[in-house]
């Protein structure tokens, strides 16, 4: 066999030493690529993972998350919540036009008994009969809808309101009794104008058929006692 001379055993072990070192240097980078927690070659570093890539730079199929048990139902029972609040609300604005419907009409009735029994001035007398008249009628109207809605009409809210407001009439007469009278209706005529326009908006049909019936009526109450308050 040959004998190697000392110049290529010399090349030899420089290869060897080169071959060294650069593996050394790859398995430093390495290190510094996977970081401190020696992360494997090939399953990605933790930059790589956070940008959804493999240890070769590339992009991971995108891992499918399985629905977390409980999900269906708590979302079910939240949209059946959403629900009956919806319901409820809706329930609670028909009870409130309703009430306040009876009680404003409450007023006017029992008002225009008072000044038709003893008002003076003629035409007050016919408008407090024309009330009367046609109040009574929308009122049955009224508490059918009542009845159909299951809602009880508020005796305790009428019977205050009736003690804020018609009480006023049965301490005064004559002219001071048809001024007051005349002040009573003109701001309850205003305010149950208001009530009915809101009602015609109403969601619920019933309640928008009886307050687009009844809205005209109202209006034209409200224009007779604003010409009385000119007089």
């Amino acid at each position: 066999m040959t004998t190697i001379n000392i110049p290529m055993k010399k090349l030899i072990i420089c290869a060897v030493m080169i071959t060294a070192g650069y593996t050394l240097q790859s398995c430093t980078a390495t290190r510094s690529a996977t970081g401190s927690t020696g992360a494997t070659p090939g399953y990605g570093s933790a930059s790589n993972i956070s940008a959804g890539r493999n240890g070769e730079g590339v992009p991971s199929p995108a891992i499918r998350q399985e629905p977390i048990p409980g999900n269906a139902t708590m979302n079910s029972a939240g949209s059946a919540d959403s629900l009956s609040n919806k319901v409820d609300a809706a329930k609670n604005k028909v009870a409130q036009f309703i009430n306040e419907a009876y009680l404003s009409s409450y007023t006017e009735v029992e008002s225009s008994k008072i000044a038709l029994q003893n008002a003076k001035n003629t035409y007050v007398k016919t408008f407090a009969s024309l009330v009367v008249e046609n109040q009574v009628k929308a009122d049955a109207g009224l508490k059918a809808l009542a009845a159909a809605k299951n809602i009880t009409l508020d005796s305790a809210a009428t019977n205050k309101n009736r003690d804020e407001k018609v009480k006023q009439l049965t301490t005064v007469t004559g002219e001071e009794l048809e001024t007051v009278y005349i002040q009573i209706m003109t701001r309850d005529y205003e305010q149950a104008i208001a009530l009915y326009e809101d009602g015609e908006r109403s969601k619920d049909p019933e309640v928008k058929a009886y307050a687009k019936a009844n809205l005209p009526m109202l209006k034209s109450h409200f224009k007779i006692v604003s010409s009385l308050n000119k007089q």
